[in-house]
């Protein structure tokens, strides 16, 4: 019986909020360490169709391994990037589970940081337990309203929230580039799109100064893991989570059960921008301090960026160039923000998101050795060892004047 006399509860059924189900299992452990592993074999494919040979692959694989947890730098700056791309995906996933597919993540999370970065800025002589809680809020609203907005084109239209979240993620990165460029936003005594910097009551504060003041971890990290347990929460231990469940599993069943569908879609698509305008939040307030057009990845700029200046270099402003050496041929990658090299120094490191997710770089100079590691959003891995020589010399970007 699954309940003694008196209509308590047996100790088998309080056991069994205890044990994980197989489905629980595989959601929680086997799917991610099956995704890490095919991504990693895939990543591997690729290089060798591409002409890569093993020894360049293993040191890929090994560039991927010491650039994320090699180090206590190199664990702070993976928690660092990981932050604000979890919170985006906590709303992302909330959509999935609610049957919607958020693709507008992207200028939930702009909007929200240049909220953020606005009331960072503003309300100076604010005590920093006001302020800081204040501008977070403020990237969690305009994000939240611009989620809901393809939400309720979509309750009420039937318009698909995949066309309409890319249209507004196209929409809000124009609005934010617009806004950097005029006042008040713009920072005084500038004529390049970048806001002005938030005030130090609203910097989100850093954790492991203590250990070392150039370690960036912030308090970002504990904003995440609170927000994993109430968007667990939400979805299985409250009626509307139910709801949503419901509704991405049958949603003819849900609302032949009297779910109300379409506030259903307008509220999970707000939660999910409030979610993605948090990581922007955090992004500006905890990394960059301040705003600049496609800010949402800019903490490994800043990362790599800081490599490149502790190997003697500049600001890596220069057009940029990647050579990957093979055995069969040297191949040159152009990216938009990559390496500039001479004979004396680093000038600058890899550092554009749309290049491979775990890429490192080493290069070698006469005078240093500069190594550099930046994550990415395409599920593969690149090493490149670059010496100077004469075969570089008719590659090599000309250094400004």
């Amino acid at each position: 019986m699954s309940e003694e006399k008196g209509g308590e509860p047996s100790t088998n059924d309080l056991l069994k909020d205890f044990v994980v189900t197989r489905a629980q299992f595989e959601d929680v452990v086997f799917v991610p360490v099956l995704a890490v592993v095919v991504a990693l074999v895939l990543g591997g494919v690729v290089m060798l169709a591409t002409g890569v040979n093993l020894p360049t692959i293993g040191l890929a694989f090994q560039a991927l391994f010491i650039g994320s947890v090699g180090s206590i730098t190199a664990i702070s700056e993976t928690l660092t990037a990981a932050a604000p791309v979890t919170l985006a995906a906590l709303g992302m996933a909330l959509g999935f589970r609610a049957g919607l597919f958020n693709i507008g993540a992207e200028g939930q999370m702009l909007l929200g940081g240049m909220a953020a970065v606005v009331v960072g800025f503003s309300f100076a002589g604010l005590p920093a337990f006001v302020h800081l809680p204040l501008a977070l809020l403020a990237g969690v609203v305009i994000g939240g309203l611009y989620g809901a907005i393809p939400g309720w084109l979509k309750a009420t239209t039937g318009a698909h929230e995949v066309i309409t979240t890319i249209m507004l993620n196209l929409i809000a990165s124009q609005l934010v580039g617009f806004l950097l460029r005029n006042p008040p936003v713009q920072k005084p005594g500038r004529h390049d799109p970048v806001s002005q910097s938030v005030l130090d009551s609203a910097v989100l504060p850093k954790l492991l100064t203590w250990l070392d003041p150039n370690l960036r971890l912030n308090a970002g990290i504990i904003i995440v893991i609170v927000m994993v347990v109430v968007i667990y929460w939400l979805l299985f231990r409250t009626t509307l989570g139910f709801e949503f469940r419901a509704s991405g599993l049958n949603p003819s069943a849900a609302h032949y059960a009297g779910m109300k569908s379409s506030l259903i879609i307008v509220i999970v698509m707000a939660i999910a921008g409030g979610m993605a305008g948090l990581a922007g939040g955090v992004q500006v307030l905890g990394v960059l301090g301040r705003a600049t057009p496609g800010f949402s990845g800019g903490a490994l700029t800043t990362r790599t960026s800081r490599h490149a200046r502790s190997c003697g270099g500049g600001n890596g402003s220069h057009s940029p160039r990647l050579l990957s050496i093979s055995r069969k041929r040297r191949r040159t990658w152009r990216a938009r923000s990559a390496s500039v090299f001479n004979p004396h120094g680093v000038i600058g490191c890899l550092t554009h998101s749309s290049m491979p997710s775990a890429m490192g770089l080493v290069v070698k100079s006469r005078s240093c050795t500069c190594t550099a590691w930046t994550n990415g959003s395409v599920p593969w891995a690149v090493a490149a060892l670059i010496k100077p020589s004469s075969a570089l010399q008719s590659t090599k970007p000309p250094l400004a004047k």
